[in-house]
């Protein structure tokens, strides 16, 4: 029995230490969140995971997804396990960026733009012209995090509205939503994505003869993908950075980034967060 299992032994160490074996694969944590998606957790992770796979069957590590609503869940997360990537919006982002040493290195496409605008939309026969004079009344939003509602406040109305205090904020699941309550008169206005509101004009008629805008943002740049500073490398940066870009050059690739709704990625420009960073005083 030994002249038989010692040799086995010996070739089967030889072969693990052969110059030439695979080195393990490096795990790196990778977070989403989303505090206003409405999908259950594993739902997402579900239609996260083929996005998750493309990128890696093409970088020299592997990203391991993790998907979070609760702000203060993805905190106790990222203060306990090293992580290198993350989705986030843009909020979390401004109000945790010094904390977690976020470094934003590309951003979304949506409508052939990488930046947007928050607007308030209203009635063309409704006497409003200010978004002040909205004091008290019903504006229609999709977002229930104060993280967003700090945003809007600070960088869309420029610190002179607080909307929580100020408008009667109704909840609803989507902007088209918040565009029909507007529509029934349910609402006096709706605080939603310019692009939403060119689609619903685009494709309802009479949202188009019948909403108007009252106040426009400045153009954001969108949420970023960010890497955490002193967690990744700048060669596990750019392996990434690299294949995101080259999504849009096969079909499965742009197929990949329709589980976001994107058209493809952006690399961030020097300051592009710089004024924002400023303007809510993070």
């Amino acid at each position: 029995m030994r002249r038989i299992f010692r040799p086995i032994i010996i070739i089967g160490f030889f072969c693990l230490s052969l110059p030439g074996s695979l080195p393990a694969v490096e795990d790196i944590h990778f977070v989403m969140f989303g505090p206003d998606i409405k999908e259950d957790k594993n739902e997402v992770l579900g239609g996260l995971a083929p996005f998750v796979d493309w990128l890696n069957a093409r970088i020299p590590f592997k990203l391991v997804p993790h998907f979070f609503q609760n702000p203060e869940k993805l905190d106790a997360f990222l203060n306990t396990h090293q992580t290198g990537f993350a989705m986030l919006d843009m909020s979390f982002f401004l109000e945790k960026r010094k904390k977690y040493g976020f470094v934003p290195f590309m951003k979304p496409i949506v409508n052939n733009r990488d930046t947007y605008q928050i607007i308030l939309v209203t009635r063309k026969n409704h006497t409003l012209r200010t978004p002040r004079e909205l004091k008290g009344r019903r504006v229609s939003t999709t977002s229930r995090y104060a993280g967003t509602h700090r945003f809007y406040s600070r960088a869309v109305f420029k610190n002179q509205i607080d909307i929580q205090k100020e408008f009667h904020l109704v909840y609803v699941r989507n902007a088209y939503s918040a565009m029909m309550d507007v529509m029934h008169k349910t609402s006096s206005a709706a605080l939603v994505w310019g692009k939403d509101f060119t689609s619903m004009c685009r494709l309802n008629p009479a949202a188009r003869r019948d909403l108007k805008v009252v106040y426009s943002s400045e153009e954001f740049p969108f949420h970023p993908f960010v890497y955490l500073r002193n967690q990744t490398t700048t060669n596990q940066v750019k392996s990434l950075s690299d294949q995101m870009i080259k999504q849009t050059e096969s079909a499965e690739g742009r197929q990949l980034l329709m589980i976001f709704r994107y058209e493809g990625w952006s690399p961030v420009k020097p300051h592009e967060y710089d004024k924002l960073i400023a303007e809510t005083g993070r």
